[in-house]
């Protein structure tokens, strides 16, 4: 078996063409890639709710701690996202 690694520039990806990809890691690096400063509470949604969507919550809350670092978010914005994932969460 051999294995190679593969470069990819994630910021030259815009994140807006990738917000209906089902995928867990795609979710996670969803905040690495471009999007326009407007778009950043979008993306950075997309990313928590996909990710709660796609995943145990136990994946979940282990993962989730990488979106919280790739996308810098303040404590504030985590308290926010947090409230509308628990009400996700009490809708299912």
């Amino acid at each position: 078996m051999h294995f190679e690694y593969v470069f990819i520039r994630l910021y030259e990806y815009n994140a807006r063409d990738y917000f209906h990809i089902q995928n867990p890691l795609v979710k996670i690096l969803l905040p690495k890639m471009y999007y326009d400063s407007e778009d950043r509470w979008e993306v950075i949604r997309q990313a928590y709710l996909g990710l709660f969507q796609l995943v145990s919550i136990d994946l979940f809350y282990k993962y989730s701690y990488f979106i919280d670092v790739y996308s810098e978010i303040d404590d504030s914005e985590r308290e926010r996202i947090e409230d509308e994932i628990y009400e996700k969460r009490r809708q299912l």
